[in-house]
């Protein structure tokens, strides 16, 4: 498989972390302090995250099929998967640097009773994303507590598709975007207690806009006629509020490694989303929307250790 810009940017961000960690293990000159959604005092820190998320179109139905005078709603709404984040950070004194990528990567499908035959209509997505952030650590209440506000670049790779067979009928649409952009936001940790082993809250809020290309394609075979509907935008914008809260324990240190354990809820929303996407497979055009939107999140849990 050749190369493409998300191999590169992959390759990019592993040289990253590693050279992070390198500065960490050559570095003694910079004092310990706070990394990424926990208090481990240290100068790098690598985490994997496990991700239970599901996928959302609010407002959209991926389609319809007619059943007698009224129209069945089928969506994919619910359909919980797994995935991945893995990432790593280098602080100095106050000042930090992290970077993370995320994979998910759903099938999602339905059984659907239509005419007493049943049919399995299939939705993939192929969800990529590259974080890289420069932050500034601010302590509040004797250190019990601090702000992280950050900037940053996001780049992002998200291919969608929807497969329907209904008797004859078949539709298949395909939606690619690729763009990058800047992300602002701000990290909040608070150390609620100390008892056997220490407890925070978490919370992280953040705001992308991303300049990108939409590529979309359809087709579809309706009594035995062949239709088609290409769409492509260069320079569209995407807007992406991205909201976390959750909890962090703190593990038994060993040695001078220090590890935290970190559950918790987040959500993410792309505005702006063009698709083309079909309200049947038995008939009705095929429809471009522009205005659409793309919803992910879910339970994330998280190990991250701390050097």
């Amino acid at each position: 498989m050749p190369f493409n810009r998300k191999h590169y940017a992959k390759l990019f961000l592993s040289l990253l972390i590693i050279n992070m960690g390198l500065l960490s293990a050559e570095s003694r000159c910079c004092t310990p302090s706070t990394s990424e959604h926990n208090s481990i005092a240290s100068h790098f820190s690598f985490f994997a995250d496990y991700l239970y998320w599901n996928v959302c179109r609010p407002g959209e139905d991926l389609f319809q099929m007619p059943q007698g005078a009224t129209q069945k709603i089928i969506n994919f709404e619910n359909d919980y998967q797994s995935g991945y984040r893995v990432g790593g950070a280098f602080t100095c004194s106050q000042w930090g640097i992290a970077a993370r990528y995320t994979s998910f990567n759903p099938t999602l499908r339905r059984n659907v009773e239509f005419l007493q035959i049943f049919h399995r209509p299939t939705y993939t997505l192929d969800y990529s994303v590259v974080d890289i952030d420069l932050n500034y650590q601010h302590d509040f209440c004797s250190g019990r507590g601090y702000l992280k506000p950050f900037i940053g670049v996001k780049l992002a790779w998200i291919d969608e598709s929807l497969d329907v067979e209904v008797n004859l009928n078949a539709k298949r649409t395909r939606n690619k975007f690729n763009g990058y952009g800047v992300n602002i936001g701000s990290d909040l940790f608070i150390n609620l207690c100390d008892l056997c082993l220490p407890i925070a809250f978490v919370a992280r809020g953040s705001i992308a806009i991303l300049n990108g290309n939409f590529s979309a394609n359809g087709a579809q075979i309706a009594s035995g006629t062949l239709t088609t509907l290409d769409y492509d935008k260069r320079c569209a914008y995407v807007l992406v509020p991205n909201y976390y809260v959750g909890l962090n324990f703190g593990l038994p240190k060993c040695s001078c490694i220090a590890a935290n354990l970190e559950i918790g809820y987040e959500a993410q929303l792309w505005n702006s989303w063009s698709a083309i996407q079909g309200q049947a497979a038995v008939g009705s055009p095929l429809e471009l929307r522009t205005q659409g939107t793309l919803g992910l999140g879910g339970l994330v849990a998280r190990l991250q250790i701390g050097f």
